[in-house]
């Protein structure tokens, strides 16, 4: 029979002993055992970090405190040394071990339901700013529709005034008045609005051009400066934009058109500069983003402010030959580009948020076309 060894504990104390660490051992495998339940009905899971860590201290403390506990055969090789500090320290160590192992998965836990609570709370956030975006847009949709009704308006006074000056080309006779009666002069037809229209990236660009090719077919573009057009024209293709300024350059057109022309400023430094997370990537866009739609973002980027002061410049001016400052700002890009597609959202805000200094509290009306 084993002599009997009193044991003084951690500290001098009776209750940091091997063996009654051993027994604290058991109970925290006991709550850990609790632990694991109660984060399985909050998680539904069976296995993830939180309760590989949880079975793991189950195991450890177990593990350790079979080694202490009265009554097993460990115990009894090992109780001779019970005495000793150093092992008793050992498993005062071993002890807090498994109390930490114990905690460590309730903190895990509560980091995760903060942070599911603060997603909850962006999406929320991010559901209200859907809404109000969605009225916006109603409201943007119900003022493009009004525009659409006006611009009808003034095509059918355009065509009655046409049909009138091709009557008296015919007859001339037909407008002769009496001299005892005033004649009535036809009210002149002025523009109500400026058309700001931008095209974006090679596929903008290339629907610009078109748009302006019809204009002229039709004579809708006059030589008297009175046209409410301002073309804008940007694309990192160096070629395209110079072909599209030498295409218009001695017509009426040329006084309307604004191309992008301050290639000098896409360097990569000053791209990168601009935009310091590029910081590594190729950047080279003389001849266009190559369909990198943040390369085109970041080309605009870098000169965007320049260039914004170049087009309102020119739109201070129009407004002040049609003494209107309503504007109606067209935009044409490609969604499957870089240039266009990477700018087209940033150029109608920065252009809108702008817009004011010059018109100001009226309002434009936005009409983006895409491919």
């Amino acid at each position: 029979m084993l002599e009997v060894v009193y044991i003084v504990g951690a500290f001098g104390s009776p209750l940091l002993t091997p063996p009654t660490l051993a027994v604290a051992g058991f109970l925290i495998a006991v709550l850990m055992g609790l632990e694991y339940g109660v984060l399985w009905v909050l998680t539904g899971e069976s296995l993830n970090r939180e309760l590989i860590l949880v079975i793991s201290n189950i195991v450890y403390s177990i593990a350790w405190s079979i080694t202490a506990l009265p009554f097993t055969p460990i115990y009894y090789t090992l109780q001779p040394y019970f005495s000793q500090p150093l092992l008793i320290y050992l498993y005062l160590a071993l002890f807090i071990g498994s109390i930490l192992l114990g905690v460590i998965p309730a903190i895990m836990y509560i980091r995760k339901y903060l942070q599911f609570n603060k997603i909850q709370k962006e999406f929320k956030q991010l559901e209200l700013d859907y809404k109000s975006i969605n009225q916006e847009y109603s409201e943007i949709n119900t003022r493009l529709n009004k525009a659409k009704e006006e611009i009808n308006n003034v095509m059918d006074k355009i065509n009655k005034a046409k049909e009138l000056h091709e009557t008296a080309l015919r007859d001339p006779d037909l407008i002769v008045t009496a001299l005892d009666k005033k004649p009535e002069i036809p009210e002149v037809i002025r523009p109500n609005v400026n058309y700001v229209v931008a095209g974006l990236g090679g596929t903008g660009t290339a629907l610009l051009e078109a748009l302006i090719d019809y204009l002229v077919s039709k004579n809708v573009i006059k030589e008297d400066g009175t046209n409410p057009f301002l073309f804008v024209a940007f694309d990192t293709n160096q070629a395209s934009i110079a072909r599209l300024r030498k295409k218009y350059e001695y017509t009426p057109v040329g006084k309307l058109l604004y191309t992008f022309n301050n290639f000098e400023a896409l360097t990569t430094a000053n791209i990168i500069s601009h935009n310091p997370w590029l910081a590594g990537l190729n950047v080279d866009v003389i001849q266009g983003s190559g369909m990198k739609r943040a390369i085109g973002y970041a080309s605009y980027n870098t000169v965007k402010e320049a260039m914004m002061e170049d087009i309102l410049r020119r739109l201070s001016d129009l407004i002040a030959k049609t003494r209107t400052n309503r504007i109606f700002l067209i935009v044409f890009t490609a969604l499957g580009g870089g240039t266009g597609s990477g700018s087209f959202i940033h150029f109608t805000k920065d252009f809108i948020s702008r817009l004011g200094r010059i018109t100001g509290d009226s309002e434009p009306y936005v009409r983006v076309s895409g491919m």
